[in-house]
């Protein structure tokens, strides 16, 4: 299996959570404000209303806009998350 880079990582993570927060906040969803939740070395990004478990801290203090395309989304995330620490210890 190849290894997947900080950066590979980091890409693939982003673009995940963008389409899962443009599904929540998606007319047949009814979400609350959602914000951005990680574990530290989890290796992933969260979205939630509130804190899902004491192992969360969240990513940064910004609610997750709700009127970003779905390609927006994916800057907006790869721009604030790009120093969280949730990527997993051991990645190149």
């Amino acid at each position: 299996m190849p290894t997947t880079s900080y950066a590979q990582h980091h890409n693939i993570e982003t673009e995940r959570v963008a389409n899962l927060a443009s599904f929540m906040y998606s007319p047949f969803v009814d979400a609350e404000e959602l914000f951005c939740w990680y574990k530290p070395g989890s290796g992933r990004l969260d979205i939630a209303a509130t804190r899902p478990s004491d192992d969360h801290r969240i990513a940064f203090g910004e609610r997750i806009p709700s009127d970003l395309t779905q390609s927006q989304l994916v800057q907006w995330f790869a721009a604030r998350t790009a120093n969280v620490p949730y990527l997993p210890t051991g990645t190149p």
